[in-house]
């Protein structure tokens, strides 16, 4: 189990993601915020009111206003009123109202700005009329519905007028009757439409309020946002935070390495392999982890501690040489032997001139001796190394060295109390393998951001495979960078 729980490891992947991407969330949130706001500043208010017409049609077998143009009923509410409609809404009642209402109203704009709808399936037809202002709303709707019903007036005094000179041509008394009954439509209004109820100017403009608007944008921002954290999380190959680590490769944590400046970096050439206090206190605590001597190195033998990641650039070396410090500060003989033979670096980090190393140590009689081959830094002259060596090319990774390791490893031990081996990640070259059955205890190396997820999943398989169980986990750049405040 590890010592503490693991930072940024609770919330599930949801939220993981959203804060492995934090910078990505509130850039798009702030978009989606800043073009709602721009959107209703910039908006021009819809003002909608509606007025009301009543249908009361006739009867199909009605026989007294027969030849007029009314409205009768067809024996389905719905079909009744689109046939209403369909007489009210006329491009005669569009232009009248668009001359009583004067510019710039035109007969277009009307019919554009005016509907004409069945309500329902009820005997009500709805005029509704959308302008910028609320008070020409309510005016434009209540103009259309008077000159609406005025042209029904007038078309129907036209066909009253002409039927009655028809009927007049006969003298029975039903016709007489019928002439009387018609006559008295000729000066009226249209019995089967009706003013129902007049339009009042609306409180608000149409649509949802500014801060509904601008709210509703954030949440459909912070929506879009986290579904594009998703996205990224999932097509990012890198592990994004300790959790992660911990999910792939479940271990101890043994030490948090905070994040330091470059130039205070152990692997910067030319930096002191002095670490400021909250470095220093992080590599001391590893040490006291590993430390099987306690000071009494009458009590156990010599240990190898191989380090290792999954990726390059992890922070293996410089966990490597910060672990030797520590040992060094603590009193003891240690031996850093440089194993990652496809790219050594450790020289250019300590500083030290490339020369015989390992490379050395390979071939057949007459070989130089480990102790022949140690170099120590100017700046900690009591910290043994062992370089790869000039030119090691494939020498190092093949057989005759593979056979010669356990010897090499040998005098290693006698030359000090802890021999730490930096190797390569073992997530891209399999050559660590090589030396698991000799190391006495593994640590692997892990940076958020920086290491990759299947770099990782491919470690625990094959460190899984040699049935070795890891010492634990190192987590670079992890925290603030090096302070160290306890006590000050």
């Amino acid at each position: 189990m590890p010592l503490s729980s693991p930072h940024g490891g609770t919330g599930g992947p949801y939220l993981n993601a959203i804060r492995a991407n934090l910078l990505l969330v509130v850039m798009i949130v702030v978009v989606t915020l800043t073009s709602a706001v721009i959107g209703v500043a910039g908006r021009e208010p819809v003002y909608t009111s509606t007025a009301d017409i009543l249908l009361t049609p006739l009867a199909m077998d009605d026989q007294t206003y027969l030849g007029l143009q009314l409205l009768r009923d067809a024996g389905d509410p719905t079909r009744t009123a689109q046939t209403a409609a369909a007489l009210i809404d006329s491009a005669g009642a569009a232009q009248a109202t668009a001359a009583q209402i004067g510019p710039p109203l035109t007969r277009d704009r009307v019919q554009q700005d005016v509907k004409v709808q069945p309500k329902g399936e009820s005997n009500i037809v709805s005029v509704t009329a959308q302008a910028a202002d609320p008070d020409l709303a309510a005016r434009l709707a209540n103009t259309f519905v008077a000159q609406a019903l005025q042209a029904r007036r007038t078309v129907l005094r036209e066909q009253v007028a002409s039927l009655i000179v028809k009927l007049r041509r006969s003298t029975s008394p039903e016709t007489r009757l019928r002439i009387a009954q018609l006559e008295s439509l000729s000066d009226g209004d249209d019995p089967t439409v009706s003013s129902s109820q007049v339009a009042q100017p609306p409180d608000s403009p149409d649509g949802s309020r500014t801060w509904l608007v601008i709210l509703l944008s954030g949440v459909a921002g912070f929506a879009i946002a986290s579904g594009a954290a998703l996205l990224v999380e999932h097509a990012s190959r890198r592990t994004r935070d300790e959790g992660q680590f911990l999910e792939i490769f479940p271990l101890p944590v043994l030490a948090r390495i905070p994040k330091l400046k470059r130039s205070r970096r152990p692997n910067h050439p030319g930096a002191s392999v002095v670490l400021p206090p909250g470095t220093r206190e992080a590599f001391q605590s590893l040490q006291v982890q590993l430390d099987e001597h306690k000071l009494d190195r009458d009590q156990a033998r010599s240990r190898v501690t191989m380090v290792t990641s999954a990726s390059a650039d992890d922070g293996k070396t410089t966990c490597s040489i910060g672990l030797a410090v520590a040992f060094v500060d603590a009193g003891y003989r240690v031996l850093l032997i440089d194993f990652d033979v496809r790219k050594s670096d450790l020289a250019r980090r300590l500083g030290l001139s490339d020369g015989p190393g390992l490379s050395a140590l390979i071939g057949g009689e007459g070989l130089p001796q480990v102790k022949d081959l140690i170099v120590s830094p100017a700046q900690l002259p009591a910290l043994q190394v062992l370089l790869v060596g000039v030119s090691p090319g494939e020498a190092l990774i093949g057989a005759a060295f593979a056979r010669r390791l356990p010897a090499i490893l040998d005098e290693a031990r006698m030359l000090a109390d802890y021999v730490i081996l930096d190797t390569p990640p073992l997530g891209e070259v399999s050559d660590a393998l090589r030396l698991i059955a000799h190391a006495d205890d593994v640590l692997v190396v892990g940076r958020p951001g920086r290491t990759r997820s299947e770099d990782l999943e491919l470690t625990r398989q094959l460190i899984q495979r040699t049935n070795t169980n890891p010492r634990g986990l190192v987590i670079v750049g992890a925290g603030t960078r090096g302070g160290y405040g306890y006590g000050r």
